[in-house]
């Protein structure tokens, strides 16, 4: 992930070389062609740049009407909040602290958008909610005792799921808030890499990127269990699925509104790139992972890692431009796909408009 120096205004130096470090894991995958599968899932009508902007973008993120999009975007100097509408229209920045402003996902009811930001101590994003009618009034959600990243709305409204480093070594951690309560959970600290999780469309599940086998994959896990649950319970979820198992890295997964299937990028042609998963149904699914293995307690080794073989599930490239491709985010209609694109000479927002 390019960091221009923009201006004056850099990002800080600890979150700079984090990045960095992370973006340059997510660069050393490259790997000839061994495609999985290409069915043809859905067929892609267009695929072209969001008109009207500026600058450098990344991680566009759907309003739930589908009109608008919410990103961030260093057009005014430094990392802040925009929303756009998908025709290019409304263009409106949001944010405008000297700090860094990292990604902003919007609440189930549009009313709200949670982001990351620096704005507090300036190495140290925490977690904040704006409404985007009056972006002046800002709250901080989180204690200010790590670096959150990628905060991203549960879809009823009641907890928002994020990736976290601790103060101490750097180990990534899939948590989650309460939002009412304030109260966090950690959901696992195996092997959680710098990607966005998301959510179930039925707020069952979290889809997220692990290489806790030894490598980048997709896995999924059961949180059912957080509905009327204490977040302080200890309990882990009840069930980790592995969804790919390949030398290249996959991350970055993005739920269809249907719950059918998963887009997400991943380096198995060769660069980044877009790609889609028919989801199996997990009911029939053995788990990768049994609760007392999240633990590191004693398991038997039958239970332990049901990893799926790549081909077990239809496969689909979406994209195939050279450019690096990634961060794809399913609209609400199901019909397009937002994601960041370096074609245009730098990151900026896409759509991809698929077929019937």
């Amino acid at each position: 992930m390019p960091l221009p120096r923009v201006g004056r205004h850099v990002l800080p130096q600890s979150v700079l070389a984090l990045i960095l470090w992370c973006a340059a894991m997510a660069g050393c995958a490259s790997f000839p062609s061994p495609f999985t599968s290409s069915a043809g899932l859905f067929p892609v009508v267009t695929e072209h740049a969001v008109p009207g902007l500026s600058g450098v973008q990344r991680f566009a993120a759907w309003s739930p009407d589908g009109t608008t999009l919410a990103l961030m975007s260093n057009a005014a100097g430094n990392w802040d909040v925009w929303t756009i509408g998908i025709d290019g229209t409304r263009l409106q920045q949001l944010t405008h602290e000297p700090s860094n402003e990292y990604t902003a996902t919007w609440s189930p009811d549009g009313r709200q958008l949670v982001f990351s930001s620096d704005r507090l101590h300036r190495i140290w994003p925490n977690l904040w909610v704006l409404n985007p009618r009056q972006p002046g009034a800002v709250e901080q959600l989180s204690p200010g005792d790590g670096k959150y990243f990628f905060p991203i709305w549960s879809p009823d409204g009641t907890h928002i799921a994020f990736v976290y480093l601790p103060t101490g070594p750097p180990a990534f951690e899939l948590r989650v808030m309460s939002v009412l309560s304030r109260k966090i959970r950690v959901l696992t600290r195996s092997g959680i890499l710098f990607s966005p999780p998301a959510w179930s469309p039925d707020g069952s599940k979290i889809a997220f990127a692990s290489d806790r086998t030894g490598n980048a994959e997709l896995w999924v896990m059961d949180v059912s269990s957080l509905s009327g649950v204490d977040p302080d319970d200890p309990k882990p979820p009840a069930a980790f699925w592995q969804l790919t198992d390949h030398p290249a890295r996959d991350n970055d997964p993005s739920w269809s509104p249907d719950g059918r299937y998963l887009a997400f990028t991943s380096t198995r042609s060769g660069n980044e790139a877009l790609w889609v998963m028919k989801l199996p149904d997990f009911n029939r699914l053995p788990p990768s992972l049994s609760p007392s293995s999240e633990r590191g307690e004693q398991s038997d080794s039958r239970e332990s890692r049901h990893s799926v073989r790549h081909g077990a599930f239809a496969l689909q490239q979406l994209t195939h431009d050279p450019a690096i491709d990634r961060y794809p985010q399913w609209s609400p209609n199901g019909k397009q796909i937002a994601f960041t694109s370096t074609r245009s000479g730098h990151e900026t927002v896409w759509l991809i408009e698929l077929g019937p």
